[in-house]
């Protein structure tokens, strides 16, 4: 009866986080990183429904398979983990699972087998409350993958400068971790009321803090669905190596067309006039970075006299390949604190970055903040779109 209860928690952890996962799904499917969240928690759903079978069971002859089932998902909920954190990755650096994802898949799937067949000695139920036979490998294989977990956030963390961002990757740090602790303290906790405690909750504990990132930082639903009908018409233009001036007073319709791309799965750099916080508020974007063109000092800023900086920034970014797209907001204002020979140079290089990577630059532009002269140069060097009133949304 104990056990049963103790299991409560996790097979409502499962619950929750398999329907968190769905619902992420369901609102954004072109969105890479809702495919992603939805394997992590659909792994982790397994995960937990394991572990309350487990901690329920009353045949202890059927122990040895659930123990290989329960290790066997733990490392494929860190291995989905992984990938979940690489995929939150930004602007910055290259990431090496997000680019080989086969080979990745590959090594998770050996090590979840192999984990599986060394767990069927592990006599869980039994280890509970005597720790017996291999106990030493769950909670060495636990340790292992919070270590795993935690390294992956970090690795996605300091990518951005973003504060909203930073914040919301520590919090999925400690919901990465509280599973590999909840396996630890099931295979080698000692049976004690701490340990009980500890299986118990943290799988249900874990499963709230992914809830709060979800709800909180919309971090798994960055893309809102209107956007993805709203810039139908104008993606049809969007080719690869496609660079794209957005004419008109309002700028949501170059907003529009940079929502859907990262719906589609594709890699997002905001640079903007606009402060970040109000970047994030029109646009309900998580992954996608903002740069702030600003001439105060500060993190996650750029001078608008360092066109220097701005071109490598911008540049290292489209290198990524096709799936990457850039949008630049506050042309008018780079225009007015720099000489045109300067911005000339700024435009032909990304332009050719473009070309040869196949990514994409967006940029919005209100034609009557610019002398005819240079409107002319600008439409000469981009694909013109002028889209009609209410065609963004």
């Amino acid at each position: 009866m104990d056990g049963i209860l103790m299991g409560v928690m996790p097979l409502a952890a499962g619950a929750i986080v398999l329907a968190l996962g769905t619902a992420s799904l369901v609102r954004n499917p072109g969105l890479r990183v809702s495919r992603t969240f939805f394997a992590s928690m659909f792994f982790a759903g397994a995960f937990n429904i394991a572990l309350f079978a487990l901690l329920a069971l009353s045949d202890p002859s059927s122990a040895p398979v659930l123990s290989k089932v329960l290790m066997f998902m733990a490392v494929l909920a860190a291995g989905a983990n992984i990938f979940l954190a690489s995929s939150l990755s930004t602007w910055k650096g290259e990431s090496w699972t997000r680019d080989h994802p086969v080979v990745v898949l590959l090594a998770v799937l050996a090590m979840a087998s192999a984990a599986g067949v060394l767990g069927s000695a592990a006599a869980a139920p039994g280890a509970l409350a005597s720790p017996v036979g291999t106990w030493w490998f769950p909670v060495l294989l636990g340790a292992a993958l919070a270590g795993a977990s935690v390294w992956a956030v970090y690795s996605a963390r300091r990518t951005s400068t973003d504060q909203y961002f930073r914040r919301a990757t520590t919090w999925l740090g400690a919901a990465f971790m509280l599973p590999a602790i909840s396996l630890s303290a099931v295979f080698g906790g000692g049976g004690g009321i701490a340990s009980t405690l500890v299986v118990s909750f943290a799988p249900l504990l874990s499963a709230m803090v992914f809830v709060y990132v979800a709800v909180r930082y919309r971090t798994f639903t960055q893309v809102p669905a209107a956007a993805k009908d709203s810039a139908r018409a104008l993606l049809d233009s969007m080719s690869p190596g496609s660079s794209i001036l957005v004419e008109g007073k309002s700028t949501d319709a170059a907003f529009s067309m940079f929502m859907s791309e990262i719906g589609r799965g594709g890699d997002g750099l905001v640079i903007s006039r606009k402060h970040p916080g109000q970047v994030r508020e029109v646009v309900g974007l998580e992954s996608a970075s903002v740069l702030w063109l600003c001439s105060q000092p500060g993190p996650g800023r750029i001078d608008p006299a360092s066109l220097s900086l701005l071109q490598s920034t911008m540049s290292d970014f489209l290198r990524r390949g096709k799936r990457s797209v850039v949008l630049l907001d506050g042309l008018e204002y780079l225009v007015s604190e720099n000489r045109p020979d300067k911005i000339l140079r700024l435009v032909y290089s990304v332009k050719d970055v473009v070309t040869m990577s196949g990514s994409k630059l967006i940029v919005p532009l209100d034609p009557e903040t610019l002398g005819s002269k240079d409107l002319a140069f600008f439409e000469r060097e981009f694909k013109v779109l002028r889209p009609e009133p209410g065609q963004a949304g």
